[in-house]
């Protein structure tokens, strides 16, 4: 129930909407991402987790994506993925 509520105020808030991203490897050699929506209620800072997944390493974007898909959200959302070279 708790899940359909989130669903519900997330999809029709009309404010801005920030997001985190956290990525991380277990011990056991598992890559996790956990997502976290950030934004503000009647001044009111709010910040909840979406979702915590395990993930390959090659497909955190399109993660990213489902969950703004089942959110009802991912029309909301403008970015760009930029790729960064580390050497």
């Amino acid at each position: 129930m708790r899940r359909t509520l989130l669903l519900t105020s997330v999809e029709e808030y009309e404010g801005a909407l920030n997001f985190a991203t956290d990525a991380w490897t277990s011990l056991n050699h598992k890559a996790y991402v956990a997502v976290t929506i950030h934004f503000e209620h009647k001044g009111v800072p709010i910040s909840m987790l979406l979702d915590l997944v395990e993930i390959a390493r090659s497909h955190s974007a399109k993660m990213f994506a489902n969950i703004l898909e089942e959110f009802g959200i991912q029309d909301k959302v403008s970015f760009n993925i930029v790729a960064l070279n580390e050497n």
